[in-house]
């Protein structure tokens, strides 16, 4: 009799009161760089020892956040960021921290690799087709824009112009190679 009312209650000599076990948690890594505008996934994975129910949280700079298992936190701001996530059985609690140093995005320059003609100033024939063209990448491996005009008019958007003049006279053939942000010229 006296094992059964045990059992029962709180004095019941299988529960132990462990706290909650942190199995796994990403990202892996404690301390992250980050670029204002990422998005992160801070996820963990929990057991409890005493098969008691589980709540979760995450708290950024020792304030509560979100509640649950994952979640994605936005990077608005440069500097660094303490992010715990905390799980509770109702009396014990464990966490897991990660630190955030995040910094503004570097956007470089795209960069000409090659382009055709070679010259700067090649010969154009009346009504005969010249072909122009670059090719340019994105350090960051973002999409590039084009944009080529003749005297200061646009007459393609494409990485090539095929171009045909129809009277005598100088050319101006400029083309702007753009990642939204920074561009990089190449004029004929």
């Amino acid at each position: 009799m006296a094992l059964a009312h045990a059992s029962c209650g709180t004095n019941d000599p299988t529960r132990v009161g462990r706290p909650p076990v942190v199995e796994s948690f990403q990202p892996a890594e404690r301390v992250l760089d980050a670029h204002v505008g990422d998005t992160l996934r801070f996820t963990i994975s929990v057991s409890d020892p005493d098969r008691d129910p589980l709540s979760a949280c995450f708290d950024v700079d020792n304030q509560k956040i979100a509640d649950g298992f994952h979640w994605d936190f936005v990077v608005l701001d440069t500097g660094l960021t303490d992010v715990r996530g905390r799980v509770s059985d109702g009396a014990h609690t464990s966490y897991i921290d990660w630190r955030v140093r995040s910094t503004e995005p570097v956007n470089a320059v795209p960069v000409v690799v090659s382009t055709f003609p070679v010259e700067t100033n090649p010969v154009l024939v009346v009504n005969h087709e010249m072909n122009f063209g670059v090719v340019a990448v994105d350090p960051e491996a973002g999409p590039l824009d084009y944009t080529f005009t003749v005297n200061d008019s646009i007459v393609t958007r494409d990485r090539q112009l095929t171009y045909q003049p129809t009277s005598l006279g100088m050319k101006h053939v400029r083309v702007v190679v753009s990642d939204g942000m920074n561009s990089v010229v190449r004029e004929w």
